[in-house]
């Protein structure tokens, strides 16, 4: 084959073979008999021996740049890397190699551009590069109305953060200041994208660059926490209101997020006051309607909860059970209260208190009550944290002799042997002891 063909181009024949799986095996014994011939020529010798110093922007194309990878890995090791960098900035200079890495990482052998690039940045700290001559070598500087859409500006921007990782945000906007005088307006957009914030959305609340962004939109005058919320809504993880707010909720109980979180929950309340979402419509958009019973194990409804607060703040109570009403039986509701202990503990504790004055108001009656609350534990409604419900209703319903109507309830429920049976073995729990000789003493 060599014999009336060039090396390059045999090694270009080498490439396309190895990239069939049927015959990669063959061609790379006929790859290593290539290396083997260039031996023991150096990583420059054969970098010109292959043309590859007229590649220029289409050199991670190239098919023969994998022999010559190959070549200085077998050559160099663990070095190659390095290496190749040496050739690579000889052969095209610091600005030009600067924009073919920013430029090839896509391209066919784009892996072994971003390894050269990792070179470059090291080699680039070593020799002091500033931020603005990294800038320059990357050809930023001309890019205009058009910067923001160069590839080599992520290069710019991992360069600088390793620059300066605790102030990479502040040098990225004095450089580009510096290099467009007031040719360039920075937008929220720009710098959103500049601190590479749009690279991993689903995780935004947690990036340490963010609290920079927002500094920078609320220099501009806007409401960056309005723009936040438009930016989470481009996830998947949170691009509707339910899954936006039960992330923002559950990043509120975070010490790391909460104060950004607690923020963004007071610009979506706004939101929907500025769209006339009424407590019906906003239930339904965080699709609060489809939870059940298991309602309050939701963290989003604590968002509704103050939204309705925000929309009337002494009529709250009511709204909220007028909300409810559709969805819920009075059973239903009382468990779904229930089943909220231990999830929403101040939410479930609040609307207790207002079914229960609902239910006074209703004149619901002690068995009504029990059968809506206590009716499910048959039994064991003495050892249930459910009791404490019924009591408190009936002691607000009978204020004369409430212990005497839970003990008739009892009774026509359960009957006098099992209401007997049921209080032995109350009086034997000291959090029901107490009212078990009470009820045992109204019964007779």
């Amino acid at each position: 084959m060599r014999a009336r063909n060039s090396d390059d181009i045999v090694a270009t024949y080498i490439w396309s073979a190895k990239r069939d799986v049927l015959g990669s095996t063959i061609d790379k014994k006929v790859e290593d008999v290539l290396l083997d011939s260039w031996m023991p020529q150096s990583a420059d010798e054969v970098f010109k021996l292959l043309k590859l110093n007229t590649g220029g922007s289409n050199l991670f194309n190239y098919p023969r740049l994998s022999s010559w990878v190959s070549y200085v890995t077998k050559l160099e090791g663990k070095q190659a890397d390095e290496q190749m960098y040496t050739v690579l900035r000889a052969a095209y200079g610091d600005d030009e190699l600067a924009t073919i890495l920013a430029a090839s990482k896509q391209f066919a052998l784009g892996d072994v551009a971003k390894r050269l690039e990792e070179v470059q940045h090291k080699v680039g700290l070593i020799e002091g590069k500033t931020a603005q001559r990294f800038f320059t070598n990357l050809k930023l500087n001309t890019q205009g109305d058009k910067l923001f859409e160069s590839p080599a500006l992520h290069s710019w921007v991992d360069y600088v953060t390793k620059l300066s990782p605790k102030n990479a945000d502040e040098l990225m906007l004095s450089t580009l200041k510096a290099g467009y005088k007031d040719d360039l307006v920075l937008s929220a957009d720009d710098v959103f994208k500049l601190l590479k914030l749009d690279d991993d959305v689903d995780n935004l609340l947690t990036n340490p660059l963010l609290s920079n962004w927002v500094a920078y939109v609320e220099k501009l005058n806007k409401n960056s926490y309005t723009m936040l919320l438009g930016k989470l809504k481009t996830s998947k993880l949170t691009a509707t209101d339910d899954k936006l707010v039960e992330m923002i909720m559950y990043a509120k109980k975070d010490a790391s997020t909460s104060v950004i979180a607690g923020k963004l929950e007071a610009a979506q309340l706004e939101k929907w006051l500025s769209e006339k979402q009424t407590a019906a419509d906003v239930f339904k958009l965080l699709k609060l309607d489809e939870e059940g019973v298991y309602l309050l194990w939701k963290q989003r409804v604590r968002a509704w909860v103050a939204y309705v607060t925000k929309l009337d703040p002494h009529k709250s109570d009511d709204i909220i059970l007028s909300v409810l009403k559709p969805h819920y039986s009075d059973e239903q509701l009382a468990q779904m209260l229930s089943l909220g202990l231990g999830h929403n503990d101040e939410i479930a504790a609040q609307w207790t208190k207002a079914v229960l004055k609902k239910w006074l108001s209703e004149n619901k009656s002690a068995g009504d009550v029990f059968d809506f609350v206590l009716k499910r534990h048959r039994v064991h409604v003495l050892a249930t944290r459910d009791l404490d419900t019924w009591v408190s209703y009936v002691t607000m319903l009978d204020k004369v002799d409430p212990y005497k109507t839970m003990s008739s309830v009892l009774k026509r429920r359960f009957g006098t042997e099992t209401v007997s049976n049921m209080l032995d073995n109350a009086e034997t729990v000291g959090s029901t002891k107490v009212l078990a000789e009470k009820l045992r003493e109204a019964l007779g």
